[in-house]
């Protein structure tokens, strides 16, 4: 009995720490081959997913009190980053990719659309009851929100480049790469001030992170806010009628404003989108060639 106790243990986080570990590989090997940084940069959070689930699962199968876990902490924040920059310095070299065509950024495209589909999958495996406790589901829930984000930011913008539109690849490729440093650097942050206040015994690894509520509670980012604030002050906002409207009508807002400077951006490159029902401007000429009206 305590044998078949310890194997069921040591099978604790093994799935989902070896599939973000494949994913972020996957990523990387798949962005460098048919050319593309943002596909690359995308990796990093899927890194920083497998890091935060490997020190949760240490946390869980060996916990520690005192000084321990905070070293656990700055081990995996520092060995994240250096990787990272390690990576980023690589990326800035001459030839980090291969050139890339306009059928490989469609199916890159689709990639990061099955990318931002598997951090929604990890997300709901970690709100899903757990076979043992670990403590850092929350944590890792939000996080996997904030990846679906960003592999949504990026599949717009391989997608845009796809069909020649203007892709912001450098913003976005910033973007993908500071959100999971900063991350990484809170809880480097949170090791080195945990040895001078060590954590009790039976503390989480410290998936929970200030950023990741501001940004992961909720997959609505205003909601978002209001609920990390809620979270981490113990203030209702809720109580407010007007600060509840306004969280549930500012991110449709928002999407609607998108929406609508996208039509105007086709417009201006000469793309109408006409209803159905409208005819075609249509040019008439009578006698030798002249032009008569718009029909």
């Amino acid at each position: 009995m305590e044998s078949t106790a310890k194997f069921g243990l040591n099978r604790t986080l093994v799935l989902p720490a070896v599939a973000t570990l494949l994913v972020s590989g996957t990523l990387f090997v798949l962005g460098r081959l048919f050319g593309s940084l943002v596909v690359v940069a995308s990796s990093i959070h899927w890194l920083l997913l497998f890091a935060l689930i490997a020190g949760a699962r240490t946390q869980v199968l060996d916990p520690q009190p005192g000084s321990t876990l905070p070293l656990r902490r700055v081990f995996v924040a520092l060995l994240f980053l250096i990787v990272t920059f390690i990576g980023v310095a690589l990326a800035n070299g001459f030839a980090f990719v291969a050139p890339a065509s306009t059928g490989d950024l469609l199916g890159l495209g689709a990639l990061m659309l099955a990318a931002a589909v598997g951090s929604v999958v990890v997300a709901r495996f970690f709100q899903s009851p757990q076979s043992e406790a670990i403590g850092d589901e929350l944590g890792l829930v939000k996080i996997a929100r904030i990846g679906t984000w960003l592999s949504l930011f990026g599949a717009a913008s391989v997608f845009a480049a796809h069909f020649e539109m203007p892709a912001f690849e450098l913003q976005v490729r910033i973007l993908l790469v500071v959100v999971p440093v900063l991350l990484a650097i809170e809880l480097l942050f949170r090791g080195v001030f945990a040895l001078v206040a060590p954590p009790p015994t039976g503390a989480a690894f410290g998936a929970d992170l200030f950023i990741a509520r501001v940004f992961g509670s909720s997959y609505n980012p205003i909601q978002s806010a209001f609920n990390s604030v809620e979270d981490t002050f113990g203030v209702d906002v809720r109580s407010s009628w007007a600060l509840g409207f306004l969280r549930r009508v500012s991110f449709p807002l928002l999407v609607g404003l998108g929406f609508g400077r996208g039509r105007k951006f086709l417009r201006r490159r000469g793309l109408r989108c006409h209803p159905p029902t409208r005819p075609c401007p249509i040019l008439r000429y009578k006698g030798t060639g002249g032009r008569e009206g718009l029909g």
